[in-house]
């Protein structure tokens, strides 16, 4: 689970950067799933507890549903990896 959370953050992150200088309207659902896909990631860390964790799960699987849809009606590479990785771990946390 780790390694999924890590490579969306990356990819999050790495769309939001690119989207700023394109001006494509992506930025904000991005940088928003990569804050929250990071708070799980601390979260499950830490071993928080499972209240807390369950609820930044559904938090995550909502942004990632968000990302997503912007993500996914732009024809540019990092759009595209972006909701590729977020479809990744959106099974994952849904499954």
């Amino acid at each position: 689970m780790e390694s999924v959370l890590n490579e969306c953050i990356m990819y999050c992150e790495t769309c939001a950067l690119k989207c700023v200088n394109e001006n494509v309207s992506c930025v904000d659902c991005c940088l928003l799933c990569e804050s929250i896909c990071r708070s799980l990631k601390t979260a499950m860390l830490l071993k928080s507890k499972k209240s807390i964790v369950n609820c930044l799960k559904k938090a995550c699987i909502n942004s990632l549903k968000d990302c997503i849809e912007h993500c996914s009606h732009h024809n540019n590479p990092h759009c595209k990896k972006c909701s590729l990785c977020c479809s990744k771990l959106l099974n994952k946390l849904e499954n």
